[in-house]
């Protein structure tokens, strides 16, 4: 992504913040757009008063294995701890 975007001038917040929402959606699609609003500072969420914050609705807990895994087999044995 950061070679894409230097080779349209873009390598600073700065830059990013500045881009064109056409060449940022057409080059990153969706996520040009959740780039450009971190750089320019916006965010539609609500203000709430500390304190009032919602509460957590649910809580995961993601796993990550350092190669590919192509079958059951070898998804088991990560997650059961022999992977």
């Amino acid at each position: 992504m950061e070679q894409r975007l230097e080779q349209y001038g873009i390598r600073t917040i700065g830059h990013l913040a500045q881009a064109s929402d056409v060449l940022l959606h057409t080059e990153l699609g969706k996520m040009g757009h959740v780039l450009a609003a971190f750089a320019r500072g916006e965010d539609r969420s609500d203000v709430v008063k500390l304190g009032d914050e919602a509460l957590v609705k649910s809580a995961g807990n993601g796993v990550t294995a350092q190669r590919d895994i192509h079958n059951t087999g070898g998804c088991k044995n990560h997650l059961w701890g022999a992977g």
